[in-house]
């Protein structure tokens, strides 16, 4: 409306164009000391339009001044972007200039049929069915009249506001993803070490082995839900050093799958990492403790989401480091020949780090999303046993597990087009106690071959629970 009026105003010879300047750099810096009062007074998260392409819209294009309106249009936008930034506060900003012009250039990708011409032979303001040029026009024309948008319009802005916003979510998934990792680099060190118990070795030899590790995890939030299948491989080594003493090596290479179910898009960890562990007991009493490393790449992070009738993705990749500490003790009960239990703690510290990044491309939905870091700080306590039936070895475990760095997390965001990073919204907030069940056996397969495999499966965890199946073979040598 100040560009409708200014321009009325200049064309009536009323004022000049270097007034009509400067009376829309005033509005819209009115505007922006608007979303700076809105946040001196408590608000959180406030949204701005910008303004859209007026020299594009059917009242633009038939008025003779197409290139002024787009003109002034843009000059108003940057002045609204120059008064937000110097509010130094979070603004979630949307590019409407620019997802306007996306839908006039490619109408029938957004479900319309008509982008150039008004839905109604009135104004917007009374227009009714019966105003309509088509019985179907409000859900397949852009715009209402000469420069508002039809039912169908707005849906269409309303999408584009929706995918902002949960945006961050999806891609705070990304800081997770690696304690998933841990999880598995974590059960095929704990299988392989049960397959020793009740199979003693002599001093000064060295066990090699491999494991293969799948878990299902489902997720489930306010904005983003869906599920990862995490594959796993590792290989290593480990030497008894002495009575009391071992230690050793991994190698372990994980593909996470993450979707973000219902087609929202999703994104592949790659992580190659390494870790080096050491035991050490005394009677019954033993403990453990190992450090490890891990590279991240994260590839074809998507994000799918609705546009009018349509379905736009963005996409990206980066990268980041995981870091994984672990401290381990238990005791055993003879309780026969051959059965022992006992309690068993364990303590891991996790520093994952990802990478800011932008999306490809420079689309009015394109987004940048600034560093994140996720500390986790975990217990697991509870009772395990194992024996021997014959020739099988079973062993079991249940914990209870709880994360005491599980913080709110922010995820800074912001749109390629309006200058990238510029708010930050909730990351998803995963349980921070559930209850973990591990069960499984080993057994002797040759002269200088072990085979282990187990089970792994969560409950009462909030935000989804998971199961995990983990199978190996242990070559004594």
């Amino acid at each position: 409306n100040d560009v409708f009026f200014q321009l009325g105003l200049a064309s009536a010879g009323a004022i000049g164009s270097a007034d009509v300047q400067t009376n829309l750099a005033t509005a819209a810096a009115q505007l922006a000391q608007q979303a700076g009062i809105l946040n001196a007074a408590g608000a959180r998260y406030i949204m701005v339009f910008n303004l859209p392409d007026i020299g594009r819209t059917p009242f633009g294009v038939g008025s003779g001044q197409a290139a002024t309106f787009t003109a002034l249009s843009s000059f108003y936008n940057s002045n609204l972007s120059a008064g937000l930034d110097a509010l130094h506060i979070d603004i979630i900003r949307l590019n409407v200039f620019g997802l306007l012009n996306e839908v006039i250039a490619n109408p029938t990708s957004f479900g319309f049929v008509n982008a150039s011409s008004p839905a109604c032979t009135t104004s917007s303001l009374v227009c009714t069915a019966a105003t309509l040029v088509a019985p179907n026009a409000a859900q397949t024309y852009v715009f209402a009249d000469g420069v508002h948008p039809t039912t169908a319009g707005h849906q269409l802005i309303a999408d584009y506001a929706a995918s902002v916003i949960e945006g961050p979510q999806k891609i705070g998934l990304l800081a997770e993803a690696p304690l998933q990792v841990e999880q598995a680099n974590y059960r095929a060190l704990d299988a392989r070490m049960w397959s020793a118990l009740n199979a003693p070795r002599p001093q000064n030899k060295f066990d090699a082995y491999a494991v293969y590790d799948y878990g299902n995890y489902d997720r489930s939030g306010d904005f983003v839900g869906g599920d990862n299948h995490v594959n796993t491989v590792v290989a290593g080594g480990d030497m008894k050093l002495s009575d009391q003493m071992l230690a050793g090596v991994a190698f372990g290479y994980s593909e996470d799958k993450a979707s973000y179910g219902n087609g929202a898009g999703g994104f592949k960890l790659n992580e190659a990492s390494i870790t080096g562990y050491v035991g050490y007991g005394v009677g019954p009493w033993y403990v453990g403790g190992s450090l490890g490393a891990g590279d991240l790449d994260f590839r074809n992070i998507r994000r799918s989401f609705a546009l009018g009738q349509g379905t736009r993705t963005e996409s990206g990749s980066t990268r980041g480091t995981h870091l994984v500490g672990r401290l381990l003790g238990g005791y055993w009960f003879n309780t026969s020949a051959n059965w022992i239990h006992g309690p068993f703690a364990r303590l891991t510290y996790q520093e994952a780090k990802v990478y800011a990044w932008s999306e490809t491309g420079t689309s009015s939905t394109a987004m940048s999303f600034g560093h994140q870091k996720r500390d986790s700080f975990a217990s697991s306590l509870g009772w395990q046993a194992s024996g021997s039936l014959g020739w099988l070895r079973p062993f079991g475990r249940v914990t209870w597990e709880k994360d005491y760095n599980n913080d709110d997390r922010t995820v800074r965001a912001g749109l390629v087009s309006t200058g990238g990073i510029g708010f930050g919204l909730p990351a998803l907030k995963v349980d921070s106690d559930y209850v973990l069940f591990d069960l499984g056996a080993s057994a002797d397969l040759g002269a200088k071959l072990v085979g282990f495999v187990s089970v792994n499966a969560t409950a009462a965890k909030s935000d989804g629970n998971y199961q995990a199946v983990t199978i190996g073979i242990r070559v004594p040598l």
